[in-house]
């Protein structure tokens, strides 16, 4: 019985609630969580459009390579140390590198920035089991691998290539570059406009502004007039303070 009670004035109090919330009221709660859910939907696409790509040396366990490709592709390359041939901090375009050579400063400004890497691949030529007969297993060729499709910049492109030839000269024992992107231009749309239509909603509050009904108006001029204090009533023309005062002399004939 208890437990029935209780639910009984759950029951009226949200009742009462819903009779008293005005559609201005749900119609803005509304709103809000609908920016909100467009807010979360940006950081979702967002993060599930983060790539990353990277490139990590030892002596020891030689090198491997995570290629982003431009069809959003992660292409992975294992080579040894000794096979890295050579970086390159060159300019991009459509996830390749484009020779600047003879290009104009203003449409140079529209390439992106990349990391060419150059390593020995080798190819084997006398079938899967060359290696085990003794056979010739081909000849090492270099191949050119575009670290990212995406521009890295600048500043990351030329620190990148600086660490990456300390590790070929010896310099220091490994090395280790990543490049991630984890925001994508619908994601950001979402999140900008989301978060703007949710300060608005919460600065602004309701759609629309109660109206004062005309019995709360009137009932308003009557609680104001009964709160007035009483008028002081005015001094009788020809009277004063010590009685009714003298007639006024005629006017003087001209």
């Amino acid at each position: 019985p208890a437990l029935k009670n209780a639910l009984d004035t759950v029951r009226e109090s949200v009742s009462r609630t819903a009779e008293k919330t005005s559609p201005q009221v749900a119609l803005t709660v509304g709103w809000l969580a609908c920016s909100l859910l467009v807010v979360l939907v940006g950081v979702a696409h967002c993060w599930g459009s983060a790539r990353e790509a990277s490139l990590a040396c030892g002596e020891a366990g030689g090198c491997v390579l995570l290629a982003h490709t431009l069809d959003d592709r992660i292409v992975r390359y294992q080579f040894g140390a000794d096979a890295l041939v050579d970086v390159e901090a060159v300019r991009t375009r459509d996830g390749e590198s484009v020779d600047t050579s003879n290009m104009r400063r203003r449409a140079m400004k529209r390439l992106g920035y990349g990391l060419e890497v150059t390593f020995r691949e080798q190819e084997v030529t006398g079938g899967a089991n060359a290696e085990m007969e003794g056979n010739d297993v081909g000849k090492k060729t270099n191949k050119k691998v575009l670290l990212s499709a995406f521009s890295i910049g600048r500043r990351k492109s030329r620190k990148a290539k600086t660490d990456v030839l300390d590790f070929m000269d010896r310099r220091t024992k490994e090395v280790r570059v990543a490049f991630s992107k984890s925001w994508t231009v619908v994601g950001i749309l979402c999140i900008f406009f989301g978060s703007i239509s949710s300060v608005f909603t919460c600065a602004l509050g309701e759609f629309e502004s109660r109206k004062v009904k005309k019995g709360d108006d009137q009932g308003g001029s009557a609680s104001a007039a009964a709160t007035r204090p009483p008028p002081t009533r005015r001094r009788a023309r020809g009277w004063s303070d010590r009685g009714p005062l003298p007639p006024a002399s005629p006017p003087s004939p001209p």
